[in-house]
């Protein structure tokens, strides 16, 4: 896991043609959480936009676990700031989400070729 882990940051970093679109990204990112346009997300922005995701996290999860962790601050609102290095580690985990499922499928389309190859074998 480590390993996909890794390759996935590599993906994410080198994915974006520049540190720039990764902050673009970023910034889209918080945009759309922050639905009213104050320039912070509150908690009941944050919750909503996580709820929307359908992530398998109810509202409670979210405002207990999740909204005190991206609100270092404890102030109530989670400001650009607070909000980058968990927007880039949501980034991180869906790269490697993704290369994980891209390696599932290689192997099962492997296993696929193995058995029709076995299967002509035996014939």
């Amino acid at each position: 896991m480590q390993v996909a882990e890794k390759e996935a940051e590599e993906f994410l970093v080198q994915g974006m043609t520049a540190k720039e679109e990764l902050t673009e990204t970023i910034m889209t990112m918080f945009k759309e959480f922050d639905k009213d346009g104050k320039g912070f997300v509150s908690r009941s922005e944050f919750i909503d936009t996580m709820c929307s995701m359908e992530l398998g996290l109810n509202r409670r999860e979210l405002n207990a676990l999740l909204f005190h962790v991206v609100d270092q601050d404890n102030d109530g609102t989670i400001n650009y700031n607070e909000f980058v290095p968990f927007a880039y580690d949501m980034l991180h985990k869906l790269a490697t989400l993704r290369l994980l499922e891209n390696e599932r499928k290689q192997d099962e389309l492997a296993q696929f070729l193995k058995d029709l190859f076995d299967r002509e074998t035996l014939r």
